[in-house]
């Protein structure tokens, strides 16, 4: 079907990602999609790197590089949807930390294409985000606990297996749009983190459906270090509460609830600790409380082993509560600001 040719404009932001960037871009140069029916976009953050720009020097004349004044990936998406080409049916979307399969473009785009004769609501396809085989032994036990509900709360990123379906939202690491959809919204330019989830949150709110696909991946480095994943989780907790503060409708919550959960968790458990010193059924409800949450922070645990086949993902019995801390101190702090 992609011998129709449908155009597609393709948008990679990119700020700091030099060490992947060139992986990235080489990708999407190569991918199995008639070459005069897709663009490359590349938008380069208002904060960039030189080594970014040296990265892409190679491939001025390759694709397009443009450079944003403005800094975060919400903004340079919408900047890089503004120059898209007017033939472009859809946009499509990916970090510039991923690397795209071959077939990544053509399986969205034919798929897409297939829905529309019954489900003309469907606006936005996506597939997974895997962790390539070169990522440390952290970043592989990170992508393994984001398979987990206790670490990934089922998101559609990563946990679609054997067949399509109906999500409530997809992460732009690996998305397709129509393009109409972002001549009528933009991301929220003052959203660092968590700008894609917001935006497709206000497309759900006009009936546009998401859907998942199996079919469609693209390799996604994951952080590799203790100190950036630390930082992530508390940004994406303070991100989920500034989002709600914005549209204050529990649907939202309802979607993020892996987001809440450990807020309420926390602050049930510091309840429960300081009522534990004067009541003794609040003593028995904490340790009744902290043995259900190791219970499943074990099993989780083994199930991450079990997916990665090393030893070392035992960390995650420890990372796993760090995540949830962190997300609900991101989450509090993101409240009270």
């Amino acid at each position: 079907m992609a011998s129709n040719k449908i155009f597609i404009s393709i948008i990679v932001p990119v700020k700091s990602e030099s060490r992947y960037i060139t992986e990235c871009v080489a990708s999407l140069l190569n991918l199995d999609y008639p070459k005069d029916c897709y663009e490359i976009i590349v938008v380069m953050d208002r904060n960039v790197t030189d080594s970014v720009r040296k990265a892409l020097k190679p491939y001025t004349k390759k694709i397009r590089i443009l450079q944003s004044k403005k800094a975060g990936s919400a903004a340079n998406r919408n900047l890089g949807t503004s120059k898209a080409s007017s033939k472009a049916r859809y946009l499509a979307f990916t970090d510039a930390d991923c690397v795209a399969e071959k077939s990544w473009l053509k399986t969205l785009v034919d798929r897409m294409e297939q829905v529309q004769t019954d489900e003309k609501e469907i606006g936005v396809i996506g597939g997974l985000n895997l962790v390539p085989k070169s990522d440390n032994r952290l970043a592989k036990t990170i992508g393994a606990m984001e398979q987990t509900l206790l670490g990934g709360g089922g998101s559609a990123q990563v946990s679609v297996k054997g067949e399509e379906q109906i999500v409530p939202s997809l992460p732009n690491c690996n998305a397709m749009y129509k393009a109409g959809l972002w001549n009528k919204e933009q991301q929220d330019e003052n959203l660092i983190v968590g700008q894609d989830g917001e935006f497709n949150y206000k497309l759900s709110m006009r009936g546009v459906k998401f859907l998942a696909i199996p079919d469609a991946i693209v390799w996604h480095h994951r952080t590799n270090n203790l100190k950036g994943f630390v930082r992530r989780m508390f940004k994406y907790g303070e991100a989920t509460s500034r989002i709600w503060k914005k549209h204050r409708n529990m649907d939202f919550l309802r979607i993020r609830w892996y987001g809440v959960v450990p807020v309420i968790a926390l602050i049930g458990f510091l309840v429960l600790v300081a009522f534990s010193f004067y009541n003794l059924t609040a003593f028995y409800t904490t340790a009744f409380a902290l043995g259900m949450y190791a219970a499943a922070d074990m099993l989780t645990t083994i199930s991450v082993v079990q997916k990665t086949k090393m030893h070392y993902s035992l960390v995650a019995l420890v990372l796993l509560p760090v995540q949830h801390l962190m997300y609900a101190i991101g989450f509090i702090k993101g409240m009270i600001r």
